[in-house]
């Protein structure tokens, strides 16, 4: 391998050596199995043996994580813009828990350049396709998209454009992008200028997962590049029992193996998979593309296990059936028995185990069997009641030219519920059309106890009305809005003289029951009676009978 022989050169390799190497190699860290058979390739290809237990790699000094055992060396130089010199640097396996478990330092690499590719120009969005001016011989494109001045993801296209058609126009999201020509794996330009702003929202594609038995596959994924998926990510939901993490080249995976394989205990597992994709380049970028998430029931005997399911003052549903016990996953229905008298259902108590109930204030709820017994007792409380009554006014009928307007009468409201409200001066809403009352309050209470009546409120008819019913309504609402509005009418009603049986209609009717009234044959109310002094001279006789009679004959009175 050629070798610097200047003392500067000497010095640059000590230098950027140790500016790789971490720092873990030079204390005294504990000692970790190596990684075998690290290779440098003359064209900077890093590789090595895969490592047991491993679930992903890490290459220190912004190599980052790595799901192969391949890593493009000369590419990472080449982007730090690191100068001629030789070169080496830390490869780790990790484990599950992102643990380290093996480490090795790969063999010195020399490293050299063959001159700077020109920046991308002519940077803009057509749509929601980037574009820019193509750069000469460039043989592809990184295109790095930055949602709200954020790193997104980053994109490798042969043309000079990337459409980003999932973009949508109703959201405010800013998108902006930058470019990176490469005219081969050891000349790169740098990023171009970003961007202007484009508003959208760009979301990941999605692949469907199936679920056959233990197999959960799915397709293979495609870019819009059409390069196919190197490598699928297994990820798991946040309950998982245990966690398992898995890569796969291939689009299928046993999980039952899987999980036998880590001895997992029984439970209700959740993934997912996440599609990534190693470009021509040799860096591995993270595809735009994830799964649905499935449900997968473990049981390590292979057969599934029923639990007890108990519910007290209720009863356990599934598939219409009452049942005492349940498989996992299976849906259980619960229905409250008639609540006992003066109570209400309140909610279901889980006294054992976990459910995740649809609705545990509803009387009728349902959930998930679990992987454990589940008892579960319906409860029951006195409910909270907001009631009040307005009893209806209705005024003592007058006779027109009355002298004096009925008495004021109060507006009685009565806390009819079990819970004390608050009321306003606004509690009480008066409405009245015709302005035939007059409306008002005298009281100052601000709240009304259980069982109180309070009379803050008044009203009365007003004077020197024409015959007719005058009719207002008087509304109640509490100042908390706990109490469903309630509304009473308020009746006032003026008769015309010479309507003795205050129907509202003048006719020989009238006449002939003042006339069996003026012979003593019947009793008229005192309002009949006004009704029937036609002459105005108090006093009720023949006279007032005959007079009416003309009236409503076509005489004259």
């Amino acid at each position: 391998m050629k070798a610097i022989k200047t003392p500067i050169g000497l010095l640059l390799i000590v230098a950027l050596l140790l500016a790789l190497l971490p720092s873990t190699l030079f204390v005294g860290a504990e000692e970790l199995p190596k990684l075998q058979n690290l290779q440098v390739s003359d064209s900077g290809i890093l590789t090595w043996d895969a490592y047991p237990d491993a679930v992903d790699y890490f290459v220190y000094d912004d190599g980052g994580q790595v799901y192969t055992t391949t890593f493009n060396f000369r590419l990472l130089l080449t982007m730090n813009g690191a100068l001629e010199g030789v070169y080496a640097v830390k490869v780790a396996a990790r484990d599950i828990n992102g643990r380290e478990i093996a480490v090795a330092t790969s063999p010195e690499y020399y490293y050299f350049t063959l001159g700077k590719t020109p920046t991308p120009t002519g940077i803009c969005w057509d749509g929601y396709t980037a574009r820019w001016d193509a750069v000469e011989n460039a043989y592809r494109y990184w295109v790095t998209l930055y949602v709200d001045d954020e790193m997104y993801d980053t994109f490798e296209t042969q043309d000079a454009q990337y459409d980003f058609s999932t973009l949508a126009e109703d959201s405010s999201r800013a998108y902006t992008f930058s470019v990176r020509a490469l005219k081969n794996e050891y000349s790169f330009s740098d990023f171009s200028r970003r961007s202007d702003v484009v508003y959208g929202r760009f979301e990941k594609q999605l692949m469907t997962l199936n679920l056959s038995g233990d197999i959960l596959s799915w397709e293979q994924y495609v870019t819009s590049e059409d390069n196919p998926a190197s490598v699928y990510y297994l990820n798991q939901g946040a309950d998982n029992p245990v966690k398992i993490k898995a890569l796969h080249t291939a689009t299928s995976v046993d999980l039952r193996a899987l999980l036998d394989a880590k001895n997992a205990p029984d439970g209700r597992y959740a993934f997912s998979v996440e599609a990534k994709w190693m470009g021509q380049t040799g860096y591995v970028f993270t595809v735009s593309a994830v799964s649905n998430e499935v449900i997968y029931y473990y049981y390590s005997s292979g057969v599934p296990t029923p639990y007890a399911v108990m519910a007290t003052a209720g009863t356990a549903w599934c598939d219409g059936v009452p049942v005492t016990e349940a498989l996992p996953g299976q849906t259980v229905t619960l229905i409250a028995e008639e609540p006992p008298e003066g109570l209400v259902f309140d909610r279901w108590q889980i006294n054992k185990g976990k459910a995740a109930l649809s609705d545990e204030h509803a009387a009728v709820a349902t959930f998930e069997m679990p992987f454990c017994d589940v008892a579960l007792e319906a409860t029951y409380v006195t409910p909270i009641i907001y009631a009040a009554a307005i009893e209806p006014i209705t005024f003592e009928t007058c006779v027109v030219g009355y002298e004096a307007a009925p008495s004021r009468a109060a507006i009685t409201v009565t806390n009819t519920g079990n819970q004390p409200f608050s009321i306003n001066m606004d509690s009480l809403l008066f409405r009245d059309s015709s302005g035939a009352f007059a409306f008002g309050r005298s009281g100052t209470h601000d709240e009304i106890a259980v069982g109180e009546a309070i009379a803050d409120w008044w009203v009365t008819p007003r004077r020197g009305l024409a015959a007719g019913t005058y009719t207002a309504t008087v509304a109640f609402v509490d100042e908390d809005g706990a109490l469903a509005p309630i509304s009473v009418p308020v009746t006032f009603t003026v008769l015309q003289k010479g309507d003795v049986d205050a129907n509202g209609i003048i006719n020989m009717a009238d006449a002939f029951l003042l006339y069996r009234a003026a012979s003593g044959q019947v009793m008229l109310t005192d309002i009949q009676q006004a009704a029937g002094d036609m002459d105005d001279s108090g006093i009720l006789n023949m006279a007032d009978a005959f007079a009416l009679y003309r009236l409503v004959s076509g005489g004259t009175e």
